[in-house]
């Protein structure tokens, strides 16, 4: 086997991902603003394991909040302007003040999508229609 090809200046770069969360967040012209977020690395991902694993037990919900607020690069959630306007402190109570219930689980979803947790929903409606 030729190991140059998992050379790392071989390996294809991790892509970030625009998704419009909500249309509740308009730029000046009055179009959605898209967030951007990328998978996390399996560093960050095994610490918010530990973070969410309590004895034997493992918080399987806080293990996704956390790993979709990991994955969130734009907006910055710990942009103290940010957290001050919705009087939230930390990323993770920020992104629950910003967002209302529907839009945090879209957020999630694709959180878990980019990192590989879960096929696009387009895959699985094709899916379902091929059973």
């Amino acid at each position: 086997m030729d190991v140059s090809v998992f050379l790392a200046e071989n390996a294809k770069k991790v892509e970030k991902e625009s998704f419009v969360v909500s249309d509740r967040f308009k730029d000046k012209h009055g179009k959605p603003v898209p967030w951007v977020l990328a998978p996390v690395s399996c560093t960050v991902d095994n610490n918010i394991k530990q973070k969410c694993t309590h004895g034997k037990n493992f918080d399987n919900l806080s293990y996704t909040v956390e790993l979709t607020v990991a994955s969130v690069v734009e907006p910055n959630l710990a942009n103290a302007d940010l957290q001050d306007s919705y009087h939230a402190y930390g990323k993770r109570q920020l992104l629950e003040t910003m967002l209302t219930a529907g839009e945090f689980n879209a957020l999630t979803l694709k959180a878990l999508e980019i990192n590989g947790l879960s096929k696009p929903i387009d895959e699985l409606i094709d899916d379902a229609k091929n059973a």
